[in-house]
């Protein structure tokens, strides 16, 4: 947190804040004591709803930065055979390896039909045609040329995945600092909370607003914001106490896939001249004015 000069602050909200226990509220590794405590502060308090929404994030996206697990040795004869299992030729060995099935030998040979001469392009026949042994060969060699395509692949995606996954951290660890540091500025003693609504269409969208009504600092933390248009953003727009004055631009956020989305607003005066927010939907990257209708509100 920044320090404050005399560090009261941020030692009064580390006292206040359960943030020792969030990160096991999120892994859901709390006692039902613990558990219960948690979701009763969380009802009440803004900043541990943010720092909550960060560490699930963290936690969903856990499952993508473990490491490709290497197959057993069996698995690779299992998966020939299965390849091999719809002609009957190759059976699993007893070590694992990979034998043709004799019984499969006494089976009548298939009769492959020989292109026409005429024809200008011609497929040479593999070699050996009447031996199943080398039959099961090629099923082999095709086999194998197919797992080691799809390990490649599997790696390729992991890696993918793991640098996806790097950025998309140090992303969450930003905004968490962002919102930190906005928070520090917000005297926890005069703090409020305002909620955010939808409206018509998009009445589902919902949020909070935590600020100082003396202040210039605003958290909005929005949710299920509904998909943009190709181009678009989110706009905040803070609204003016004074009769005609125009929306003032509070800034623009893009949300993520789940439809949440987060902004720091930082106010040009006194939150105390504003009557609240409202939100727009325009053209990327934003515009000096209003152009949209009002699809949600709130009221400081």
């Amino acid at each position: 947190m920044v320090d404050t000069g005399t560090g009261r602050q941020s030692a009064a909200q580390s006292e206040s804040h359960p943030i020792d226990l969030l990160a096991s509220y999120a892994l859901d590794a709390l006692e039902e004591d613990e558990r219960n405590a948690v979701e009763a502060h969380l009802s009440g308090c803004a900043q541990c709803q943010v720092e909550l929404v960060h560490l699930q994030t963290a936690v969903d996206a856990l499952p993508l930065a473990a490491p490709a697990v290497v197959p057993p040795a069996r698995a690779r004869a299992r998966l020939l055979q299965r390849i091999a299992s719809d002609q009957g030729d190759v059976v699993d060995g007893v070590d694992g390896t990979v034998q043709v099935n004799q019984a499969s030998q006494a089976r009548p040979r298939p009769q492959v039909p020989q292109r026409p001469r005429q024809e200008p392009i011609r497929m040479a026949p593999p070699p050996s045609m009447g031996n199943w042994s080398t039959w099961g060969g090629w099923a082999v060699a095709t086999a194998s040329v197919a797992v080691a395509a799809f390990t490649g692949w599997q790696s390729l995606t992991a890696q993918q995945q793991a640098a996806t996954l790097r950025t998309e951290v140090a992303s969450l660890h930003a905004t968490v600092r962002e919102h930190v540091t906005a928070l520090d500025q917000i005297d926890p003693a005069q703090a409020r909370l305002a909620a955010v609504r939808g409206a018509g269409s998009t009445a589902t969208i919902q949020g909070r607003l935590v600020y100082q009504p003396d202040g210039q600092t605003v958290l909005a933390v929005l949710e299920n914001l509904p998909a943009l248009e190709p181009d678009h953003v989110y706009q905040l727009w803070l609204l003016p106490r004074a009769p005609g004055a125009a929306p003032v631009s509070a800034g623009t956020l893009l949300p993520g896939p789940s439809g949440a989305g987060s902004l720091v607003i930082r106010a040009p005066a006194r939150l105390g001249g504003f009557t609240g927010i409202g939100l727009t939907a325009e053209p990327s990257p934003g515009r000096s004015a209003p152009s949209g209708p009002v699809l949600a509100n709130g009221t400081l």
